[in-house]
């Protein structure tokens, strides 16, 4: 599967976004990048940490974006990432 992975400016330094970011890579079985510009992915994940997701996706492709904005959002994506 085609897993892409944006992060925000991390103004929310209470909220630990790499740790979020491996506890999705360890619990999916599919390969996660850190995304790139014009490359399509299935899923989107944009690691914020906070209610402004101020990430910029205008140039990113993707049928499923999926936004973390809590530690709650965590265990949702890799629910969502492992529907089949």
């Amino acid at each position: 599967m085609n897993i892409g992975v944006v992060f925000c400016g991390g103004c929310q330094s209470h909220f630990d976004r790499t740790k979020a970011y491996q506890t999705i890579d360890d619990s999916v079985n599919d390969t996660i990048e850190y995304a790139k510009k014009h490359h399509p992915y299935i899923h989107l994940i944009v690691i914020s940490g906070c209610k402004a997701a101020c990430a910029n996706l205008d140039d990113y492709q993707y049928q499923n974006l999926i936004t973390i904005k809590q530690s709650e959002d965590i265990q949702t994506a890799i629910r969502e990432i492992s529907k089949k």
